[in-house]
């Protein structure tokens, strides 16, 4: 018994680094996404490569996002270069640290060592937590930062320890901003801890100088850049705004404006927010424009926002792992099968954290409630994803664990009644979590793994894909393009443009797919078809420099060199230098007509 309460965490957390790489190994044989990021990961990592390519961290402002995992990513590939496996072995790493402080929170909190190994082992079952743990997004070092802010405010104080969890709670609040939110409130909750003390304000200052520690930098840095105060990001405006507007879904749904669908986010609410002012406005004044915006959403139809409010709630508590790009479902189900040996899921977790509040010493887990309350809350204000509840989850555990405990004891000393009055109106909500309707269409995953097969050259696999994307909704119309793009690449354009004019009866509105049924028009040689093609692609984006050289073409090739040159004009002035040599084409083109002519009029 001696032997086990020493050593049996330790094999726990010998079996979780083994589960953990074996996903690793699996997604690395079967899925492209191991080698090619995309989303929030290759945004991350292009901002972590500019840092490294200037050899520091002052070149690229910190705006849109949350520095702390570009930081991470910085230190990382200076250290062993851009290896993808390095860095998940290492969040591996740290998400093994992060079992390992559940334990300790676990024991502090129950004071029993066998209810502390029962969070680690419900830590393991949960698949997700190992899914976001070997993500290139940010997960590990925000749940790194929070326990251990946690754990360190729940052991004996002295000056250094709580200094150390503000370092860990500002940590945490520079991989989600929303913490900085919760951290105040911890460093006001202190206060209040210690309101009778003698020194009742020192705890809690120690607690904001570690918070200002690891936060100021950063502040001081986006100051120096740009003159103007951002403490961490700029991307809270419109997250607020996408998770309050009226098309909102309750998750990260993007509003249809197409500048929203051509860029990046940071690029695209800019861009959106100049054309509604009618103003260039800084990544600062975005932000507070999208907060504006937001607020004014939600004073138009407040009857629709608290229905929108209880949705968000009941997706925050629900089965379905919504996805930030990368779908866990679909991962499980094709790519990862250790993920089906981890069976626990959010309601299970979430129902027997209820349980445990019937029975638990609130002042115990006091810390841990207000904590999971305030990120709750912060949460169904923006919208959902499965990474944005996972710090919740995790905060659950120990409650988790707690309940299991009290059931053994209860069902040891015969107390049925007391456990059935709590223990089914709990299942019973949480029974009704398992019903929650899907936001997301897992078709759009199989388009994205599309994608990501075309970036790796591989057009069999990727068919395969986009097919199987077509077989679960055949609305699917980014699928249908990429098949289409797939057909040109097989010198085939007349199946493309079948496939291209399949996509628009679905999504008339998108400027990529008249571009490229306009191409596969120009491959067909039908240069009026695809000169309304373009025309069409420009009307929505009128910035395309390639539509723009495109249509030059056409116009060039039936003779209408007027408005081919004035094309070429809009494709240097949005594409720069390398569209002049269509100049040179349309004047090449142009003189040959003069010559057959002068030579017809000479005959």
């Amino acid at each position: 018994m001696e032997f086990l309460r020493k050593y049996l965490v330790f094999i726990l957390l010998a079996l979780a680094l083994a589960i953990k790489i074996i996903y690793i190994i699996e997604v690395k044989d079967n899925s492209p996404f191991i080698d090619i990021p995309f989303g929030d990961a290759k945004y991350y990592i292009g901002e972590a490569e500019k840092l490294v390519n200037n050899g520091n961290l002052t070149p690229e402002p910190f705006f849109h996002s949350a520095p702390v995992y570009i930081i991470f990513l910085f230190l990382m590939i200076s250290f062993a270069g851009k290896s993808f496996i390095f860095i998940r072995i290492v969040q591996v790493l740290i998400g093994i640290i992060n079992l390992f402080l559940v334990y300790k929170i676990t024991l502090v909190y129950s004071k029993k060592w066998h209810t502390a190994i029962i969070a680690v082992i419900i830590a393991i079952l949960y698949a997700p937590l190992t899914f976001h743990e070997v993500k290139l997004l940010e997960t590990p070092i925000v749940l790194l930062g929070l326990l251990a802010g946690i754990y360190l405010l729940s052991r004996e104080h002295n000056f250094l320890i709580t200094y150390l969890a503000g370092i860990s709670f500002g940590i945490a609040a520079l991989g989600k901003p929303n913490i900085a939110y919760v951290s105040v409130f911890i460093v006001a909750y202190e206060f209040y801890c210690n309101r009778k003390e003698k020194k009742a304000f020192l705890k809690p200052l120690l607690l904001l100088l570690g918070l200002i520690t690891v936060i100021s930098p950063v502040a001081v840095r986006n100051y120096l850049v740009s003159g103007e105060l951002v403490p961490i990001s700029t991307n809270g405006g419109i997250n607020f705004y996408i998770g309050n507007y009226k098309g909102s879904d309750g998750a990260f749904t993007v509003p249809s404006d197409p500048e929203f669908i051509k860029d990046k986010l940071d690029i695209a609410s800019r861009e959106v927010a100049r054309k509604l002012t009618g103003k260039q406005l800084t990544a600062e004044q975005s932000n507070i424009f999208w907060y504006k915006e937001g607020f004014s959403e939600i004073a138009k139809n407040p009857t629709g926002w608290l229905k929108l409010l209880l949705k968000k709630i009941m997706l925050f508590f629900g089965n379905y792992e919504i996805p930030n790009k990368h779908d866990f479902n679909v991962i499980r189900e094709y790519f990862a099968p250790i993920l089906w040996f981890l069976p626990l899921n959010a309601p299970i977790i979430f129902g027997l954290a209820a349980f445990s509040l019937f029975f638990i010493n609130w002042k115990d887990f006091r810390l841990s409630l207000i904590i999971i309350l305030l990120i709750f809350i912060t949460i169904i204000l923006l919208f959902n994803t499965g990474r944005y509840r996972l710090p919740v989850i995790v905060l659950s555990f120990p409650l988790a664990a707690s309940a299991i405990s009290k059931i053994y004891e209860l069902l040891k000393l015969h107390h049925y009644k007391i456990l059935l009055r709590v223990f089914i109106p709990v299942a019973i909500i949480s029974s009704l979590l398992y019903t929650v309707p899907k936001p997301f269409n897992e078709s759009l995953y199989f388009t994205q793994l599309g994608n990501a097969y075309i970036e790796k050259k591989d057009k069999k696999n990727a068919v395969n894909m986009y097919q199987k994307a077509i077989n679960l909704s055949n609305k699917n119309h980014a699928a249908y393009c990429g098949l289409g793009k797939i057909s040109m690449d097989n010198k085939n354009p007349q199946n493309a443009k079948l496939l291209f004019t399949k996509a628009l009866s679905l999504n008339p509105e998108n400027s990529a797919y008249y571009f490229n049924l306009g191409n596969a028009e120009l491959a067909m040689l039908q240069y009026d078809s695809s000169i309304d093609a373009y025309k069409k692609s420009l009307a929505i984006n009128p910035n395309n420099a390639s539509a723009y050289n495109n249509l030059s073409y056409a116009y060039a090739m039936t003779n209408n060199f007027d408005k081919a040159e004035e094309a070429n004009k809009y494709a240097i002035q949005f594409g720069g230098e390398k569209y002049y040599k269509m100049s040179s084409f349309i004047n090449k083109l142009k003189q040959r007509n003069e010559n057959k002519t002068r030579k017809k009029t000479e005959d």
